[in-house]
Formats: C-alpha cells, structure tokens, sequence
C-alpha cells in the first residue's frame, strides 16, 4: 500500500471540499538492471520520500489534523479559517489594509482565501488594500485572477490596490499578461503605503 496525503479543506464557508492528493509509490525494480538503472531509481525514491515529507511537514505547519485511515493512508483535514488565518495576515495601517501572503505560492489552494478576504476587508469599508508578495516565488492564472478581483474592488470603491515584494518571477508573469499597466506595484510594504496616501492627497 503506498503511502499518501490527502489535504481536505472544507467549513460552512465553503458548501464544495477542494482535494488535493499526492501518493509515494517507489517503482518496483527488475531483475537485471545495471548499476547506473539502480542509481537512478534510488534518487528518484529518495525524491518522492522527499516530496512527501515536504507536503506533510507544510499540511501540519498549516494547522492541519493528521488522521489514517483503514487503508493505512494519512489524511489531514484542515479548516478553511484555519488556512485563512495562518497564510493571510491582515494589518491595518493608517491610510490602507495590508493583507501578506505567508505563503511561496500563491495558487488554487490559496487564491480562493485571498479572494474571500478582498471581498471581505472591502466590504467592511476599506478602499485601499496592499497585497504583500515578498515571501511568495510564485504565482497562476487563479493567484491573478483573485488579484484582479480585489483590484477592481478597490477602484470601484474609489480606492486603490498595491502589489508590494514582486518576485522576478511574479513581476515576468503580469508581464506575459499585460498587466503591468492596470496593476500598481511597488517595492517595498511602505512604498505602497505611500504610494496609496500620495493618490489620496491628489485626489
């Protein structure tokens, strides 16, 4: 039986569970294979067994619940509000709220909370809204797409969104997508802020 980690995230917030599956399952070596054949296959072992540990280790600094089912599987459940609170900090500053992404990817399992938050954060009254970026090194299409959703938020609003702490990688993907000029971006966490109050003055 291979070993696996199944992530279940679901609360009363959330009526559709998202799951994710990753599974360890070495590859049975033949008779007969050279040295070098071994070689590989106890790196690509070792690679998974690394992988794994990696995704459990994550699963648990995320607040999750380790349980094993009957099949000797381990599954860890975890809250949506649980991995809202751990990975979304949320500050208030003078002029804006910031909401940091504690995260190195900002992905499917992480965009829907941001964009939960946005809406959140803009419908208690806040116009302006910074999305620190610093710690994550990535980001897809639903990363953006929550992004934008909390960009057009704040214009509607009459306020402002800023992307602060862009990765290279970050910066090259709203390049690709032509957004570089419909998102603000800056620096630093308080360029951002003074970018927000320089577009409050003018107004």
């Amino acid at each position: 039986m291979p070993l696996g980690v199944v992530c279940v995230r679901d609360s009363s917030e959330t009526p559709t569970a998202q799951r994710g599956v990753v599974t360890y399952s070495p590859t049975p070596r033949a008779s007969g294979v050279t040295p070098n054949e071994v070689k590989s296959e106890k790196l690509k072992v070792n690679t998974e067994i690394a992988s794994y540990l990696a995704m459990t280790r994550s699963l648990r600094q995320r607040g999750a619940r380790k349980f094993v089912n009957s099949d000797n599987v381990n599954i860890f459940v975890m809250s949506t509000k649980t991995t809202r609170e751990m990975i979304l900090q949320i500050e208030k500053q003078k002029s804006c709220m910031v909401v940091k992404i504690n995260s190195e990817k900002l992905d499917s399992l992480i965009a829907p909370e941001l964009k939960a938050e946005l809406v959140n954060i803009n419908t208690e009254g806040a116009k302006n809204i910074i999305i620190d970026m610093s710690d994550a090194r990535y980001c897809d299409s639903s990363g953006l797409s929550a992004i934008l959703v909390g960009n057009r938020l704040c214009k509607n609003s009459g306020g402002m969104l800023v992307l602060t702490g862009l990765k290279e990688s970050v910066k090259k993907l709203i390049l690709i997508s032509q957004l570089d000029s419909i998102l603000n971006t800056a620096l630093t966490l308080e360029e951002g802020i003074s970018l927000i109050g320089a577009a409050k003055t003018s107004n």
